[in-house]
């Protein structure tokens, strides 16, 4: 036990009291007879809370006393000091909060409203311009709450929903949604307030049959919705009153190509941060096991209400918007970063064994359709296989919420996490590329000399969306998702690049059959919108070498993807990149088109799917493969002149015979 002398001299210091006549300054006398021991300390902790006439509030004299304690623990050694000093900040943590939860009990403590002062500290933390209470002071009083459920509730519950009110008049980048997100991301940090968080009413709302709600109440409703909010990209009955437009892209028929250029960049940084923001609040959900499933089940519930937007025609009315769905992929793909963007493929293999396709099987949380379309099964053949994969939970799965949010089989995280990252991606960025795609279709259609100002209006709101779609953290995370995809696809296969491809007609892997198209659809549809619109962020760090192991060893095969269509996307993905199309992405074509593995497959699988496109399946297969056909011509002429593949074609057609060969191609005689 510390001397005396050292307690009494301790409490002093770090309270700035006195029990001597004659104070100085900010010290405080307190008439409660000294030397103070440890015993004596709650008694004066409340002459000090009791003082009427203090220079310093008492509530800040107490959050300065836990600073000056935090301190004098790092530099004292002694371990009989250390327990005293750790007795003194856990009975200051506790009186700071019995005046906060009730403030009328200590009508000179200087706080009248105890919400507003711990809104107040969340706001001075942010400004960083006052340091009444330290971030560490804070930090200290929020951990002392851990295993006080009651307490938190009553002091916090008002804080959260008070911060989720003044975020939800955030809609955009350019509102003031920055202190509010703040506030969340320093709370989210402490068990307790986390855990309070995942029990709020509003975390995932219910229907009465105990579904989730739509995807546009999610997003409005739901406890984290309005945090995900904000974004450049404008909504669609907004756009004239957008303020991101009115601020940062009007008269843009007088302002230069550099000048917009720059503000571009400039609203990319601003998202960015905002994804980055939103991650660091995210892994506050995610370190701890007892808010883990809420949390993961709250992204789930954000893809099943909006499984809508997977068709071609969706009700907008009953969804998600593009900026909040990209807001959570963003965040997705920053998740799914520390195994998706190791830098070789031995590192990236590796984390492969942790990705559990029966994930997609089991009906977890994503609850893929059993008719949602396969590599290479039908959905009878499906039902059949996926059987032995699904126990008694499957039959009988209670209501939807809660089978998001205690889900009947348990996967690591990263699994949940790259499965909800590619089907997010397919509800969100890629139907938001979608839709710019069209767009710039139209300004194409109504281009004019001056432009019209229905073409302006336009080209405002296709800058605003390249801020969100073409930040480089998005193409270069989201290449790499589908670098670790494609690679996945090929393991569950049982291949890797070094073997030789299987023969045309051969049995793919169960597993691999199973898997949906999708996966392969959307990651050669990402690479052609960045390929069209912005191929310079495809050189500064994306990988596109995935969409090279689709078209030599998928596309080429249709036992692996029976879909026709599918593999001539992919090829249409290939071809984007190339000279041909792209002259910008000569670079990374140049090096794609020599890798020894391409050489040695791509000309099979050209010529296997010039044939295979006769029969697409489409109401319109007789004049779809015309344009299909022409594309793989274009395709074989150029790389015709890479040297390394005239030898490659000489030796496929030897092995198929060259009368064979003449029926491959008679309408290229």
């Amino acid at each position: 036990m510390p001397s005396p002398s050292w307690i009494h001299a301790t409490i002093c210091a770090v309270l700035g009291v006195t029990d001597a006549q004659g104070a100085q300054g900010d010290q405080l006398f307190i008439s409660t007879p000294g030397p103070w021991s440890l015993d004596q300390l709650e008694s004066v902790v409340v002459d000090v809370l009791s003082e009427e006439n203090s220079s310093l509030p008492a509530i800040l004299r107490l959050t300065g006393a836990i600073d000056c304690v935090l301190a004098t623990s790092e530099r004292s050694k002694d371990d009989d000091e250390q327990a005293a000093l750790k007795t003194m900040r856990d009975l200051f943590c506790s009186y700071i909060l019995i005046v906060v939860q009730f403030p009328e009990m200590f009508p000179y403590a200087g706080v009248a409203d105890g919400t507003a002062f711990v809104r107040r500290i969340l706001r001075d933390l942010f400004d960083g311009d006052r340091r009444d209470v330290t971030a560490r002071a804070f930090d200290a009083i929020c951990a002392s709450l851990d295993e006080k459920t009651e307490q938190t509730a009553e002091i916090f519950t008002p804080v959260l929903m008070g911060l989720r009110e003044d975020i939800g008049k955030c809609r955009t980048i350019v509102d003031s949604f920055a202190p509010s997100l703040f506030a969340l991301k320093s709370l989210v940090k402490h068990k307790e307030i986390a855990l309070l968080m995942t029990r709020q009413p509003t975390w995932l709302p219910a229907a009465p049959n105990g579904d989730p709600v739509d995807g546009k109440a999610l997003e409005a409703n739901s406890f984290l919705g309005p945090f995900f909010a904000p974004t450049a990209i404008p909504e669609s009955a907004q756009i004239e009153e957008n303020p991101v437009i009115q601020r940062y892209f009007l008269n843009l028929d007088h302002r230069t190509q550099a000048d917009v250029d720059g503000t571009v960049q400039l609203l990319e940084q601003t998202m960015m941060n905002l994804w980055r923001d939103l991650k660091d609040l995210s892994m506050g959900f995610l370190r701890r096991n007892e808010t883990r499933d809420a949390f993961v089940g709250w992204l789930s519930a954000v893809v099943y209400t909006n499984e809508e937007r997977s068709k071609m025609q969706f009700n907008p009315y009953i969804v998600s918007s593009d900026g909040f769905l990209c807001n959570v992929c963003a965040v997705l793909l920053y998740l799914c970063a520390p195994f998706t963007s190791l830098d070789t493929a031995e590192k990236r293999a590796a984390k492969m064994d942790l990705v559990d396709f029966r994930y997609l099987v089991s009906r977890s949380r994503i609850m893929y359709r059993d008719d949602e379309t396969r590599l290479a099964m039908d959905t009878h053949e499906f039902q059949e296989w996926s059987a032995q994969y699904r126990g008694s939970a499957d039959s009988n799965p209670g209501s939807v919420c809660d089978r998001l949010l205690n889900p009947p089989a348990s996967f690591k995280f990263v699994t949940e996490s790259f499965f909800l990252a590619l089907r997010l991606m397919r509800l969100g960025v890629l139907r938001a590329m979608e839709r710019m795609t069209e767009m710039v279709k139209a300004m194409q259609r109504m281009r004019s000399d001056p432009p019209s100002p229905e073409f302006l209006s336009l080209l405002q709101v296709k800058f605003a969306v390249d801020c969100v779609l073409q930040a480089p953290d998005i193409v270069t995370l989201s290449s790499a998702l589908y670098r670790f995809a494609t690679e996945w696809l090929l393991r569950l296969g049982e291949q890797s690049l070094d073997q030789a491809p299987p023969p045309p007609n051969s049995v793919p892997p169960r597993a691999l059959a199973a898997m949906p198209e999708h996966i392969v659809y959307d990651a050669a549809t990402f690479l052609i919108f960045m390929a069209r619109f912005g191929p310079k962020k495809l050189i500064n760090g994306a990988s596109v070498d995935y969409v090279g192991i689709l078209a030599a060893r998928f596309s080429g095969n249709g036992s692996w993807v029976k879909n026709a269509g599918v593999r001539t996307h992919v090829m249409e993905a290939l071809m984007q990149i190339s000279p041909i199309l792209s002259p910008e992405t000569e670079s990374l074509a140049a090096t794609l088109f020599r890798q020894p593995w391409m050489i040695r497959e791509l000309p099979n699988a050209l010529v296997r799917l010039y044939v295979d496109v006769e029969h697409t399946g489409d109401a319109n297969q007789f004049y779809a493969k015309f344009s299909s056909r022409h594309m793989i011509a274009l395709l074989l002429k150029y790389i015709w002149n890479i040297p390394g593949y005239t030898v490659r074609f000489i030796f496929f057609f030897r092995c198929i015979g060259f009368r064979s060969a003449a029926s491959y191609f008679p309408s290229l005689s």
